[in-house]
């Protein structure tokens, strides 16, 4: 765009971003974009075709607009004036291109053949999809790729922010990536290290002098997670405007995006397998399969709290007082009593998330003077197929 011609483009980008379409396709790509405010930029939508299940949304929409091939010509003259003196012979010998690849008219007339172009455009592979037998099981790469993605919708300013970033708030010194890993209880520094052992050179260029990269190196050489604990406390103490930007940069390498995903799959995963085979022994009909969304809630306290056992004797109290009936009920009774048993600080966050995610819309809870009612883009991703089983479990 030329200077100048900001101006006269604006209201026809304007009217094209207003219709249902463009806010369908946003809303989509919003959930792994950008997280800037409500904008939607080029590249969150090529990264949302690169994430297989927000590829499928994108897949799923069935949307109604004119065909290329059929309409009058006036929705492509109304640019003219906007192509400049420069561009306008060029844009004549497009617009006579176009004329001539019209061919709706001709065949508007044939028995059963829309007579408007304006027509329902359907992505046949997504709309078969729609009629996939429930009783198939979902893969659990799926599956485990679905949970990381509700989850991280709730530790990040968006789904899968692999450059979130906080500060010593609770005590841990620093939490960062896609499942807010934190220096003080260890489970930054293995993360850090498999980054820096994957591509020493860019992890080291990622740290400018000013953040003593080698108390930093130090520190995830030795694994102490005391002494990455007082390099992130140095550092926010020191740099408080800057500390955070190298984190922040570091998933500009692709490697480094692939360690926190996977890090993030394989040791929630071992926690969620724990947690199922405790319920199983309380309950072993019920938990023969495990159901989608039973896995989504159970991955949600692997990250936010590891294991069901603190509240393991008050979960088996309750089993045996209300006689679950259904998976559903049976997992909802486990994550109400290991929130219960957080920090009261955090109790009502606990609740408000993993019932949020048994039911896919939004929950509030209060507990200790503290209300939480936790959001999440990604809750429809699940809502089709919550009570699919998944496979391999």
């Amino acid at each position: 765009m030329l200077d100048g011609e900001e101006q006269a483009f604006t209201p026809v980008a304007a009217k094209v971003n207003a219709t249902p379409f463009i806010a369908k396709l946003e809303k989509a790509a919003m959930r792994g974009g950008s997280g800037k405010g409500n904008l939607v930029v080029p590249a969150d939508l090529k990264d949302a075709l690169t994430v297989p299940w927000l590829a499928e949304v994108v897949s799923h929409l069935v949307v109604r607009y004119e065909s290329e091939w059929g309409g009058d010509m006036s929705k492509w003259e109304a640019l003219s004036p906007l192509m400049g003196d420069d561009g306008k012979p060029i844009w004549q010998a497009e617009l006579e291109r176009i004329e001539k690849l019209k061919w709706w008219d001709k065949v508007s007339a044939v028995a059963g053949f829309p007579a408007s172009p304006a027509v329902w455009h359907v992505h046949p592979i997504g709309l078969v999809g729609n009629f996939i037998d429930a009783s198939v099981c979902i893969p659990l790469p799926k599956a485990q790729l679905l949970a990381l993605t509700i989850s991280s919708g709730f530790e990040g300013n968006h789904p899968m922010d692999y450059a979130a970033t906080a500060g010593n708030f609770d005590g841990m010194g620093m939490s960062y990536g896609l499942i807010q890993w934190n220096a003080g209880s260890g489970t930054l520094a293995p993360v850090l290290s498999a980054m820096r052992s994957a591509d020493p050179v860019s992890f080291k260029a990622a740290f400018p002098p000013a953040s003593n990269y080698a108390a930093l190196d130090s520190a995830i050489t030795s694994g102490n997670s005391g002494d990455l604990y007082n390099w992130a406390v140095n550092q926010e103490s020191k740099n408080p405007s800057g500390w955070k930007v190298p984190f922040q940069n570091l998933p500009n390498t692709q490697a480094f995006k692939d360690i926190q995903l996977a890090t993030a799959v394989t040791e929630r995963h071992h926690h969620v397998m724990a947690m199922i085979e405790f319920l199983r022994s309380l309950s072993p009909d019920l938990m023969k399969k495990i159901e989608l969304v039973s896995y989504c809630a159970l991955f949600d306290v692997a990250v936010q709290q590891q294991s069901l056992t603190p509240a393991a004797q008050a979960i088996k109290s309750r089993v045996a007082s209300d006689h679950p009936a259904s998976q559903s009920a049976l997992v909802r009774i486990a994550v109400e009593e290991r929130a219960k048993a957080a920090k009261h600080l955090y109790v009502a966050d606990c609740m408000s998330r993993r019932i949020g995610i048994l039911q896919q819309s939004p929950y509030s809870y209060t507990a200790y003077g503290k209300t939480s009612q936790r959001t999440n883009t990604n809750f429809d991703l699940i809502s089709q197929d919550a009570h699919a089983y998944v496979c391999q479990i």
